[in-house]
């Protein structure tokens, strides 16, 4: 009974979104035959492509590059329950956690599991990878160095130092890095001809699941609303 409630709950938000994205202005884009539509308020006005074509911006009806998407913290409390829309640090009382990312056409990528491939080779690149346990996610980080210092790995499980088996794409989760105080992750989605890189903070990452359910069908909901522009 509750779990069907919240799947209701999840339906309900869903479909106010789309409602609120029909009556919104959009900005469609077709990648690799895929064309979304999705709020112009996800654009971010500080992007450096922006800025670059402000001058023709209302003319764009379609690109075939690729894009940065922001979804507001705010949008992503409605449809995550338990999601953490910002924490405090020494420079800043109230650091959004928006999702942060980048669409782009899926034949861009040479091989769209290239990081993943460096992590579960790693006993081939470093002679003693460091490798930990994460005790707040349960995941194990995999540095880029003999040191834990710099950038990381997540992934479900220690690589083997002669792995048997072939690589299995699940078993890796994301590419992460230090911010002030925290860090964040970069996860991949893959839809249709679109893979969408975007960042998922320190705080949500145990929901990192559940938002990358959402943010699918936020992609699936800016397609349809392709009809409605």
């Amino acid at each position: 009974m509750v779990q069907g409630y919240k799947k209701l709950t999840v339906t309900l938000a869903m479909l106010l979104a789309s409602v609120t994205i029909h009556a919104e202005n959009l900005i469609k884009v077709t990648l690799d035959g895929t064309t979304i539509c999705y709020p112009a308020r996800y654009s971010p006005d500080t992007s450096f492509t922006d800025a670059l074509l402000a001058p023709v911006k209302d003319q764009l009806d379609e690109s075939h590059g690729e894009q940065l998407v922001y979804i507001p913290a705010t949008d992503m409390a409605e449809l995550v329950q338990g999601y953490v829309e910002s924490h405090a640090n020494k420079y800043n009382p109230a650091v959004p956690h928006d999702i942060r990312g980048i669409v782009y056409p899926k034949s861009s990528f040479t091989d769209s599991h290239a990081l993943a491939k460096k992590a579960w080779n790693i006993y081939s690149a470093l002679k003693k990878p460091v490798i930990e346990k994460d005790e707040k996610t349960g995941l194990y980080k995999i540095y880029h160095f003999e040191k834990a210092i710099g950038p990381w790995h997540f992934v479900m499980s220690p690589p083997e130092k002669t792995p048997k088996n072939g690589f299995e794409p699940s078993w890796y989760v994301g590419h992460c890095g230090e911010l002030v105080g925290s860090y964040d992750c970069q996860i991949d989605l893959d839809y249709k001809g679109i893979r969408y890189q975007y960042k998922v903070s320190e705080y949500n990452m145990a929901l990192r699941a559940k938002i990358q359910d959402a943010v699918k069908l936020q992609i699936q909901s800016w397609e349809s609303s392709c009809g409605h522009s």
